[in-house]
Parts: structure tokens; C-alpha cells; sequence
């Protein structure tokens, strides 16, 4: 029903592709470059919508002042979790890299300035 794609023009078609009759596709960022210009007439027959939003701190810093000490809140309560799968030395941030480039990482790698 709805797709949010964060990569952009490597996966556009794929994502409008896999969409059910009225789903909705909404563009967050553009890791492979952005998205191609949208025809309308390509949405009718499953109408289709297409969206994007994007996360503009300078906009509003009062509201992210809240809304990061909310998430914090919801961390420190244990309300949201956060899932680590890689803590690695710093000495071996270029591995880190690899693992996130090949997408071989769920949730996220960690950069320990020690070991301990």
C-alpha cells in the first residue's frame, strides 16, 4: 500500500512498480541519486500518489530541541529500542564502511572510540 524510499533513482521503479491499487510512494532522501521526474499519466490507472519529506532542522529548532529530547526519553525508557549489530574500534571504521556500503548491517554499527 505505501513505499518509503530512502535510495531514490536506483529503486524509483521498483517501488512504483510494487504499489497496490491507491498505494502511495513517498521519496525521503536520495543515496543513489534523486529521483527522476514523476509523469501524472503513469498514476492514473492504479491511481497512485507520490510524496516526499525531508527533515529540515533548521526550520523549526525549537520543535527539534522536543523532539530529540523526547526520543531520548523514549530510549532511556526502554519505549523504543535501538538494535546495534556491529561494534567495532575505531581503527576499523573503514570496515564499518564496508558493511553498511554492501548493506550487509541490521540496525546499527557502532564506532567504539575504546575497547570496552
Amino acid at each position: 500500500d505505501r513505499a518509503f524510499d530512502s535510495v531514490g533513482k536506483a529503486t524509483q521503479d521498483q517501488s512504483l512498480a510494487m504499489l497496490a491499487l491507491h498505494g502511495e510512494l513517498i521519496f525521503f532522501g536520495d543515496a543513489s541519486g534523486p529521483p527522476a521526474p514523476v509523469d501524472p499519466d503513469h498514476l492514473y490507472d492504479r491511481c497512485l500518489k507520490v510524496g516526499a519529506f525531508g527533515l529540515n532542522v533548521d526550520r523549526d529548532r525549537p520543535a527539534w530541541a522536543t523532539a530529540r529530547k523526547e526520543l531520548l526519553a523514549w530510549v532511556e525508557s526502554g519505549e523504543l529500542e535501538i538494535l546495534i549489530s556491529r561494534r567495532l574500534p575505531l581503527a576499523e571504521a573503514a570496515e564499518a564502511h564496508r558493511l553498511l556500503e554492501g548493506r550487509s548491517t541490521t540496525g546499527k554499527v557502532v564506532l567504539l572510540l575504546s575497547e570496552g
